[in-house]
């Protein structure tokens, strides 16, 4: 017996939102810039 998806049914639950997808790279690569800018001030800072 093959079991055969309800397009009707499944086409709602299966979708995956696309955009929290997107915006969660979005805010990890936010946070790295911040992140390497931040250690790129506080070593400047404290060379001098």
């Amino acid at each position: 017996m093959t079991l055969m998806p309800d397009n009707d049914r499944s086409r709602g639950t299966s979708s995956y939102p696309e955009h929290v997808n997107y915006a969660l790279y979005e805010l990890i690569w936010a946070l790295g810039l911040v992140m390497v800018c931040l250690c790129a001030a506080a070593a400047l800072i404290s060379h001098t």
